[in-house]
């Protein structure tokens, strides 16, 4: 039995296909959606911050402090949903991109979109940022909260080389004095939103 709409008489394909549907269905998406949602709460407590998606403007000041011609490592600590390696690795095609996340919701997220997003030059890695191989890079952006940024400070002494472009979201290295400080005004996130630049 045919179901017509009231508008000229045409089949309604929603009652036709909802008993295609199975009962269990929305069951399991609900389930899958509580189960990410209480994955991004976990995280969130063990590493001290939820990922945060760098805004638009952090973005597009990232990409302008960093030399066109650098083409070598590029390491994003805390690569999150890919909101900046992204953008980076396609301004960049000839520097190898590493992003390091590892809050799994986050990272597959950024996974699933290189499928759809392609960049040959990007690798996501789901790691602790700790755990990041430095010794080799280039330049340096991160978007981690103080606590993060106190540990990542005597990393950094220990693993970079001088000359390594060091650039932070929000919140700056300790002790470490910046060559320059760019006010990107509030945003909905924080109350300020400064990108900090340092040279090693």
């Amino acid at each position: 039995m045919n179901h017509y709409s009231r508008r000229g008489g045409f089949p309604n394909p929603t009652l036709e296909l909802s008993p295609m549907i199975p009962d269990w269905l929305p069951y399991l998406l609900n389930g899958i959606l509580l189960l990410a949602i209480a994955s991004i709460i976990y995280y969130g407590i063990r590493l001290g911050i939820t990922p945060m998606p760098s805004s638009r403007k952090a973005v597009a000041t990232f990409l302008n402090l960093i030399p066109d011609a650098t083409d070598g490592k590029i390491v994003d600590l805390g690569s999150g949903w890919g909101t900046l390696a992204y953008p980076i690795a396609k301004q960049f095609p000839g520097a190898e991109v590493v992003g390091c996340e590892l809050s799994p919701i986050p990272w597959l997220y950024s996974r699933v979109k290189g499928v759809f997003v392609r960049r040959p030059n990007l690798t996501l890695r789901r790691q602790s940022v700790f755990d990041a191989d430095l010794s080799s890079v280039d330049v340096v952006v991160v978007y981690l909260h103080p606590a993060a940024m106190r540990k990542l400070g005597p990393k950094f002494e220990r693993e970079l080389l001088p000359g390594t472009l060091v650039l932070s979201n929000t919140f700056p290295v300790p002790t470490w004095e910046p060559a320059q400080t760019i006010h990107l005004g509030k945003s909905w996130l924080s109350t300020s939103n400064d990108i900090y630049v340092y040279h090693v």
